[in-house]
């Protein structure tokens, strides 16, 4: 079956330019647009909330935007029909946040991309993809953190400690190879060990479990380093992709 997938983004930058080369390597015939919010989590939840400061249950994700909206292109692109819906937002830790509980209740709602959607959120931002080396170990990977109080500048962390600046140059055995470390750093967060899942473990994952064990970082005045927006890839097709990571 052809699938139309509808990417709901944070920024107009990195997160299109990500998944424009992502989906012309892995996934070349498939069907998508993207809505960019040029909102963070926080603005979001806050549109999201009712007027008792809730956010429904059995809200539609798509006619909120629409009704923010008042781009006529953008309209047009949030009133199509899509299979999967995919929002990829930044947790953003240096902007004093207080929706913790809201978080965790987006990301326990929007947990099925052909259902409500799909919300993959990156820790500290996007550019959390590309903060690694040529020889760096998955277990250095595992283990690296950023300080609350340096997310703010946490971009140009990222350059000067990058080998994996340029996405245009990215190829298949790249984008492998950055999904398996983090992948790994997944099972290293939520079991301990240093591995890539297997296909049963994977399927049964869920992005509340993950924001939790962040959520112990935080307290601590960190984060662990962690991107989950290019996970969709994973979850297109779990079983080849997880053989083809496991394989690297």
């Amino acid at each position: 079956m052809s699938k139309k997938i509808l990417f709901i983004l944070e920024g107009k930058n990195d997160e299109p330019e990500v998944i424009n080369k992502l989906i012309r390597v892995c996934l070349p015939n498939e069907e998508y647009e993207y809505a960019v919010c040029e909102k963070n989590i926080h603005m979001l939840i806050d549109e999201l909330k009712d007027k008792y400061g809730k956010i429904d249950e059995n809200l539609d994700i798509l006619k909120v935007l629409q009704e923010k909206e008042k781009d006529k292109k953008k309209i047009r692109i949030l009133q199509d029909a899509y299979t999967d819906i995919i929002l990829i937002f930044d947790l953003d830790p240096q902007n004093n946040i207080t929706e913790y509980d809201n978080i965790r209740l987006l990301l326990d709602y929007f947990n099925d991309s052909t259902i409500n959607g799909k919300l993959y959120i990156n820790y500290p931002m996007m550019q959390s993809y590309r903060h690694l080396k040529n020889n760096e170990s998955i277990e250095q990977f595992c283990k690296k953190t950023v300080e609350i109080l340096d997310c703010a500048n946490y971009k140009n962390t990222v350059n000067n400690e990058s080998d994996y600046k340029d996405v245009k140059r990215f190829n298949f055995n790249t984008i492998v190879k950055i999904l398996k470390y983090n992948i790994s750093k997944i099972n290293y967060l939520l079991n301990n060990r240093l591995d890539v899942m297997d296909f049963g473990e994977y399927i049964k994952l869920d992005n509340t479990s993950i924001f939790d064990k962040e959520k112990k970082y935080i307290r601590d005045g960190k984060v662990s380093v962690l991107n989950t927006s290019i996970f969709w890839i994973v979850d297109y097709k779990p079983r080849d992709m997880l053989k083809r990571i496991k394989d690297y």
